[in-house]
């Protein structure tokens, strides 16, 4: 606790998804040219990430079921700030 006051930590995630691998490779150079920067990490060979700001972060994937399709999420998580 900090104060008395538990602590709180919310990210937010947006994803965009692509059909193959090759489309990933492609989507990458135009989102660098976008966002101005390359992916701040590459979790695995098939995602791409860029944290937009401190806590928030933008990732496209090689998820063909899902081509095309946007999502986001907000996972909120509470504890014992230290």
């Amino acid at each position: 606790m900090v104060g008395g006051k538990v602590g709180w930590l919310i990210m937010e995630w947006g994803s965009c998804s692509v059909s193959q691998w090759e489309s990933l490779r492609c989507r990458v150079g135009w989102y660098e040219r976008l966002l101005g920067s390359e992916p701040a990490f590459q979790s695995n060979a098939a995602e791409a990430v860029w944290e937009r700001a401190e806590h928030r972060y933008l990732y496209i994937e090689e998820l063909p079921e899902r081509a095309g399709h946007a999502r986001d999420r907000t996972p909120v998580s509470s504890g014992t700030a230290t």
